[in-house]
């Protein structure tokens, strides 16, 4: 258990929870011994879905890295746009992990896992910039074909508006904005999408 965090406070309600059950069952008092019980049983709930959403994003950030490796090996990334603005984004998706919003972290992650083989398919910034707008607009089009209803409406709108802002960048080629804006729309969109993911279930 870490020394802080959602972790440990899960896990000190679990355990001050059972130690009051054996006190009521102790003094005879088996209703509130009962109702204690139930509590811990929760809080010990609480705790393994935390161990089972930081093992999923961890294995999420396992699965980005050897992505990352890959469209290394194509090619000298380093001067590339995307490349740089999806490393960018990992050391976000790290501070997120390490801040415990292992969710968070772990759609990052996945997407940063379909961004970076794209890198090497873009020789300069317009070209990188270019290439997010189409994955994005693959994105949008995903989250449209959601059943009506299941669609987070404020997310969905929020993304859009993001979206339009980096064309709005990219027509006045600030390649850089437009394509950390796309990234951040297409981060939205996955967002929308990761409940109907079977790897988000």
């Amino acid at each position: 258990i870490p020394e802080k965090g959602p972790y440990l406070d899960a896990y000190n309600k679990a355990s001050e929870f059972i130690q009051q059950r054996k006190k009521m069952s102790d003094t005879g008092n088996a209703e509130s011994a009962r109702q204690t019980s139930k509590d811990a049983q929760g809080e010990m709930q609480k705790l393994l879905s935390l161990v089972s959403e930081r093992q999923t994003a961890q294995k999420a950030k396992e699965t980005m890295a050897a992505a990352k490796t890959q469209a290394r090996q194509k090619g000298n990334l380093e001067k590339n746009l995307l490349f740089r603005l999806a490393s960018y984004e990992e050391s976000n998706a790290d501070q997120a992990f390490a801040k415990n919003d292992y969710s968070g972290a772990k759609i990052l992650y996945r997407l940063l896992e379909r961004i970076f083989p794209l890198c090497p398919q873009c020789a300069n910034d317009k070209g990188c910039v270019d290439t997010l707008q189409l994955f994005v607009a693959g994105l949008k089009k995903e989250v449209e074909r959601l059943p009506e209803g299941s669609v987070d409406q404020w997310l969905n709108e929020y993304a859009g508006q993001i979206e339009n802002q980096a064309a709005a960048f990219l027509e006045k080629r600030e390649h850089e904005n437009a394509g950390g804006a796309y990234i951040r729309a297409a981060f939205l969109y996955e967002k929308i999408l990761e409940p109907a993911s079977p790897a988000g279930k």
